[in-house]
């Protein structure tokens, strides 16, 4: 047996001994958050009268702009989903935050704009910086 074969298999041991704890990380944080919920949940229950109702709506949910504002968020979050892997992630990015932009009421002339410089950013940001993978889809050949 070579000489650094035993010291390369002990470092190597150490080394995965010593990530370990990294692997364990989000189990942790899991299991915190859980604690967490579960105090936030026996803390409200805990403060309500006997006779509080289960749901009490606030006023906005009678408000027609508010109401609809919710569905367009639910509604382009599951579009997202669906379409991000056939159309790509630049223009559903841009659909996306061109409909929410529109929906919160900012400037019209400012929404596609907005829109494209703000999807190019989180493209750059997550693709080139990040090195995370994102869809081309319909743009594939002109990926840069």
């Amino acid at each position: 047996m070579p000489p650094g074969a035993r010291s390369s298999r002990r470092s190597a041991s150490r080394s995965s001994s010593r990530f370990a704890t990294f692997r364990r990380f989000p189990g942790v944080i899991a299991v915190a958050l859980l604690i967490c919920g579960a105090a936030l949940v026996y803390k409200g229950l805990s403060a309500r009268g006997p006779r509080a109702r289960w749901i009490a709506f606030d006023p906005w949910v009678r408000s027609r702009p508010q109401v609809v504002a919710l569905a367009v968020l639910i509604c382009v979050n599951v579009l997202y989903i669906a379409v991000v892997e056939r159309v790509g992630f630049v223009l559903t990015a841009i659909a996306y935050l061109s409909a929410l932009f529109a929906v919160f009421r900012v400037r019209v002339r400012w929404i596609v704009p907005l829109a494209v410089v703000v999807t190019l950013a989180i493209h750059y940001a997550f693709y080139k910086l990040l090195r995370v993978p994102l869809p081309w889809g319909w743009l594939e050949p002109l990926a840069w």
